[in-house]
């Protein structure tokens, strides 16, 4: 099972000039195995067998790392883990990477706070919160990016993330829907926010598209402070 989740990977993640190593291979297994026996009595993901995991949630949550593995961008913050897709498989696959994850769901923190246990994971903060319950002008200053899988609507995601103080770049998942808001001429106008980069594709069996989107947000003005936005 093993060599056909490595070879199921590296065949989806080569359209994108992606790849992983055995060693990274091995660490996903793992998790993926831990999920699946947590998944048996909790029911933590939908997808019920490890092929089913790995192909419905695993594999584009490393899509990512074609954004991320310059080490431009230290710090992460990803909002509605849930079983911990994809702050999980980053993590595993950019060790360097510092993630905080927000999950209020207490069974799936429990989840994420003994995968991070188990599998040594360091430089992984896991808090039992809504992103809407934590102080950002507090908490924002060490996050450079912020990712979300499909958790709510882009439009409510870029709107909860105003209180940030500092530039930011987003990383967000979405379907069908997501793809027809890029494919528009100034579709993300109205947001305040500039598309840097996007990716589209299928999974396998799954005939819908899906895309990721590389955003880049400028933090409000402060009033008071003459201080205007900054550039990438």
């Amino acid at each position: 099972m093993y060599f056909l989740v490595y070879e199921q990977i590296n065949q989806f993640l080569e359209g994108f000039q992606l790849r992983i190593d055995s060693a990274q291979a091995q660490s996903l297994f793992q998790y993926l195995q831990i999920l699946h026996k947590w998944n048996q009595k909790i029911r933590l993901v939908g997808p019920s067998t490890i092929e089913e995991i790995t192909k419905e949630l695993l594999m584009d949550s490393l899509l990512p790392i074609k954004w991320l593995r310059e080490r431009e961008i230290k710090s992460l913050l990803d909002i509605g883990s849930g079983a911990g897709f994809p702050a999980i498989p980053l993590k595993i696959c950019l060790p360097w990477l510092k993630i905080t994850m927000l999950e209020p769901n207490k069974k799936k923190f429990s989840f994420l706070r003994y995968i991070s246990t188990i599998m040594g994971l360091k430089g992984l903060q896991i808090l039992n919160k809504r992103f809407q319950d934590i102080a950002w002008h507090h908490k924002d200053q060490e996050i450079e990016m912020v990712t979300s899988r499909a958790v709510m609507p882009i439009e409510d995601l870029i709107m909860g993330l105003r209180g940030f103080v500092r530039p930011i770049k987003i990383i967000a998942f979405g379907g069908m829907d997501t793809c027809t808001l890029i494919s528009h001429d100034h579709g993300l106008d109205h947001l305040g926010v500039r598309l840097l980069d996007s990716m589209r594709y299928s999974l396998p069996n799954k005939p819908s598209k899906r895309c990721i989107l590389l955003l880049y947000m400028e933090p409000l003005p402060q009033v008071g402070t003459g201080q205007g936005t900054q550039d990438i």
